[in-house]
C-alpha cells in the first residue's frame, strides 16, 4: 500500500503573497509588481482548486502558466527601468487585439474598436516590429528563467513538459505499456504524479518567485519565506521516495493526503 503522506500546508506561503499584495505601493513600478503577484496568486488558487477536483493534466497547465506569470514579476521587479517597454508591449497586444477584430461591424461596437485603435495606434507599425517577435525584456524565454532566480534547468525540466501538455502534443497521448513498447495510452501512476507534482511545483515555484522578490525590493517576509523554505526541504525526500513506490493503482492514500493539504 502507498504511504500516506501530509503535504506542506499553502496557507502561510500563500498569506506571504497577498500581504505584499496589499502594501500600499511606493510607486508605479512597486504597483505593476504587486498587480502581476496578484494574478500569481489567482492561479495558485486555481491550481489548488483542480488538485481538489483530482484534475490532473488542468492542474499542471495551469502550474507552467504559474511559472510565466511569477517569471514576469520577478524579472519586472529586478528592472524598473524596463517598466515603460512593459507598458508599451501591453498597449500593442492591446492593439493587436483590436487591429484583428475586424467581426465587429455593428456600428457600435465598430466604434469601440476603431476609436482606440485610432487614439492610441499611431505607432502599431513601431509596436508590431518591436514587439511582435520578441517578449517585453528583450531576453529569450530560457533566459529569463535564469534571470528570475529559477533553476536554470527549470526550462527543460518542467517548462518543457506542461508545454507539450498545453499544446496537445504526441508525448500526451503514446506511452511505454509494459513490455516496453510504445502505444497510445493513459497511465493512472502519471496521473497520480501529474496531481502531486502540481502541488509540490506551484508551491516550489511560489516560493522561489517570492524569496527573489522579496530579496530585491527589500521587503519584510524572510523569516517567514524562510519557514516555508523548511517545510518544503523536510517534505521533499519523503515525497520523492513516496511517489517511487506508488504502483497504478495504489494511489489513494497520497491522494488523501493531498486533499488534507489543500483544503480552504
Amino acid at each position: 500500500m502507498a504511504p500516506h503522506l501530509e503535504f506542506p500546508g499553502y496557507k502561510q506561503l500563500a498569506r506571504i503573497a497577498i500581504d505584499f499584495c496589499r502594501l500600499t505601493p511606493k510607486n508605479e513600478h512597486f504597483k505593476a509588481v504587486q498587480l502581476v503577484c496578484s494574478s500569481a496568486m489567482e492561479h495558485y488558487r486555481g491550481i489548488l482548486k483542480l488538485i481538489e477536483a483530482e484534475d490532473a493534466l488542468s492542474a499542471k497547465v495551469v502550474s507552467r502558466v504559474l511559472l510565466e506569470v511569477l517569471v514576469t514579476a520577478v524579472v519586472l521587479a529586478k528592472h524598473p527601468e524596463k517598466i515603460e517597454d512593459f507598458r508599451e508591449c501591453g498597449r500593442y497586444f492591446h492593439l493587436r487585439r483590436l487591429q484583428y477584430s475586424t467581426w465587429l461591424t455593428e456600428p457600435r461596437l465598430a466604434k469601440e474598436r476603431d476609436s482606440p485603435a485610432s487614439k492610441h495606434g499611431a505607432d502599431y507599425k513601431h509596436l508590431e516590429k518591436k514587439y511582435g517577435t520578441r517578449l517585453w525584456h528583450g531576453l529569450t524565454r530560457k533566459a529569463s528563467f535564469i534571470e528570475a532566480g529559477f533553476d536554470f534547468d527549470v526550462y527543460d525540466i518542467f517548462y518543457r513538459p506542461t508545454s507539450e501538455m498545453t499544446h496537445a502534443e504526441p508525448s500526451r497521448y503514446v506511452m511505454r505499456d509494459p513490455d516496453d513498447a510504445w502505444v497510445f495510452g493513459r497511465s493512472d501512476l502519471k496521473e497520480l504524479r501529474y496531481l502531486a507534482g502540481a502541488y509540490v511545483s506551484s508551491y516550489e515555484l511560489l516560493l522561489v518567485g517570492m524569496e527573489q522578490i522579496n530579496r530585491v525590493l527589500s521587503l519584510p517576509f524572510g523569516n517567514r519565506l524562510a519557514a516555508c523554505k523548511k517545510s518544503l526541504f523536510g517534505f521533499a525526500p519523503k515525497y520523492e521516495e513516496a511517489l517511487l513506490s506508488v504502483k497504478d493503482g495504489e494511489g489513494g492514500p497520497i491522494l488523501r493526503g493531498l486533499k488534507i493539504a489543500t483544503k480552504p
